[in-house]
């Protein structure tokens, strides 16, 4: 277990545990993993995505106790038969998944003789039984039809939202649905809504109840009653300069009530917040102009980014020389983790972390290391401090470590 020390901004102390490694034993198969690919999190619990040798994969279940032990589970992989299906699993779309109420969601397809079979999945962490959710034929819920695509799943404020396609006679329309356990849906959004191509949607956040979909340089911002807001951010002027926003704005996480996007152009690297709704102006978070913790240079390149309610991890180097994953929660920016100290150990290389990262337990990212090895760690964010506690802890007060805690939320 390694510790590292957040910035001069953030006297906070994380405690980084590791779930897997490339010496960790696949569970229910055998061998060791070999590699280590994205992680999701929620409840204590992390998902993982791993190879463990050739061109194998899987999709596995860490459990985090009180102590810091970890458990490991296999929730399917390239031997698994399909439920509901009749073949075995022959993929996994990484990037997203998601923990509600002690149920793990991730996307798995396969193939069989009319094509590429893809859908959600459940994975009971009690039972340890594994289900169909929805997936390509499935009736659409609500809106009618059939379902021809199921992409990314989030859980998100009480809720899973899915991004879909279904066809409707000849139309076909890209949207979502959402649930709040797995069998129950509603579709709140609809994608003809963004005016863009109807069978395509573009990148998008959500929060449990809003979503926000990107359509080049415009967003869309949906309530909970499908109720849409759009703004075009080409027309926008980026915060402390003299133009506007472009259509390059890659990566976007929705907290309880505001909207956090960057942008990565040549003129224009940085971090923005606006409200949820799409009101209001811009504001800051941090660019180029703002100084890395710890080292010499400044933030640049602002890569992923996950959220909670009230906070925003997201990624930054400076140059090719620093990197790491910084917080943003109440007004401040913060270092979770950067790689100016070693780790286990280890030298590290980078970090990844998928918009499913952080949730309201912790954070779960990857890290490779020089040495190239790769691991998957995870830390409790439960203790950030507020403002108004920043110089207390500035000042000398006795720092306890963050414990990990395994937080189950059982409402079946």
């Amino acid at each position: 277990m390694g510790l590292l020390l957040a910035g001069p901004l953030n006297a906070q102390t994380y405690t980084f545990t590791k779930i897997a490694d490339t010496q960790t034993a696949v569970p229910g198969g055998t061998g060791n993993f070999t590699n280590l690919i994205e992680a999701f999190s929620g409840e204590g619990m992390v998902g993982f995505y791993a190879a463990s040798g050739g061109s194998a994969r899987g999709v596995y279940l860490a459990e985090i106790a009180g102590d810091g032990t970890v458990t490991h589970a296999r929730m399917a992989d390239y031997s698994t038969p399909a439920p509901g299906g009749s073949q075995n699993f022959s993929d996994f779309q990484l990037g997203r998944g998601g923990i509600l109420n002690g149920v793990a969601y991730f996307h798995g397809s396969y193939n069989d003789a009319s094509g590429t079979w893809s859908g959600i999945h459940a994975y009971d962490s009690d039972t340890g039984t594994l289900s169909r959710v929805i997936g390509r034929g499935s009736s659409f819920p609500v809106l009618g039809g059939s379902t021809t695509q199921v992409g990314y799943v989030l859980s998100r404020g009480g809720n899973l939202t899915i991004s879909t396609n279904r066809q409707s006679g000849l139309n076909y329309y890209g949207g979502f649905v959402r649930t709040t356990d797995g069998s129950v849906f509603t579709a709140p959004v609809d994608g003809s809504a963004t005016g863009g191509t109807p069978n395509s949607i573009g990148p998008y956040a959500t929060n449990g109840s809003r979503i926000v979909v990107r359509s080049s340089g415009t967003f869309h911002s949906f309530d909970a009653g499908g109720v849409q807001a759009t703004r075009d951010f080409t027309t926008v002027q980026v915060p402390n300069q003299a133009f506007n926003f472009g259509a390059n704005l890659p990566a976007m996480a929705l907290t309880a009530n505001e909207l956090f996007f960057t942008s990565n152009t040549s003129g224009v690297q940085g971090l923005y917040r606006i409200n949820a709704d799409l009101t209001g102006p811009v504001s800051l978070v941090a660019d180029i102009s703002t100084g890395f913790p710890g080292y010499a240079g400044n933030l640049s390149f602002f890569g992923a980014l996950s959220a909670n309610s009230d906070s925003v991890a997201f990624i930054a180097n400076s140059g090719s020389s620093a990197r790491g994953i910084f917080l943003y929660h109440a007004g401040q920016v913060s270092t979770i983790i950067d790689s100016l100290s070693p780790l286990d150990g280890l030298t590290i290389s980078n970090f990844t972390m998928t918009e499913a990262g952080l949730s309201d337990d912790g954070l779960a990212f990857r890290v490779a290391f020089t040495n190239g090895a790769n691991a998957i760690y995870y830390t409790s964010l439960s203790a950030v401090p507020e403002p108004a506690t920043w110089a207390a802890l500035l000042g000398g007060v006795a720092l306890g470590l963050v414990g990990i805690q395994r937080k189950r939320r059982r409402t079946r």
